[in-house]
């Protein structure tokens, strides 16, 4: 049965690149189109869309992207902020998300979050500590 089970879940992870099994408390695999976690009573949630991110909140409960690709980061207060691309904190506890697809977000040496406007883009910091990001 166990050799079933892997085959099932190898099967299902090749359909979707991006696609993520846990096991719950229970025993059982769960699967999802984006990332999985479990929450504070063990529960396997996982991300609908490809590619999606899931984060823990301050209180146990988990939220996911619903956007493909999407990211999520917690603000000062311990919520999950999720966006259409990959998210950050700022100095001042609040997160920005990127609003292209997949794209990443950087916090610069001083605190200031930077994002990329190109699907997929990325960032990286400069010998200064700045955050450069694709436009």
């Amino acid at each position: 049965m166990k050799t079933l089970l892997t085959v099932m879940v190898t099967f299902l992870v090749s359909l979707n690149v991006y696609a993520e099994c846990m096991a719950n408390n229970s025993g059982n695999v769960v699967c999802g189109s984006g990332r999985c976690l479990q929450n504070s009573s063990g529960e396997v949630i996982c991300a609908k869309t490809q590619g999606a991110e899931c984060l823990r909140d301050s209180y146990g409960k988990v939220e996911c992207a619903i956007e493909e690709f999407g990211g999520c980061a917690l603000n000062s207060l311990g919520k999950v902020i999720c966006g259409k691309g990959k998210c950050a904190q700022n100095k001042t506890g609040e997160v920005k998300c990127a609003e292209a697809k997949g794209a990443e977000c950087m916090r610069d040496y001083i605190g200031e979050v930077s994002c990329s406007e190109v699907p997929f883009g990325g960032c990286a910091r400069n010998s200064l500590g700045r955050a450069i990001c694709q436009i």
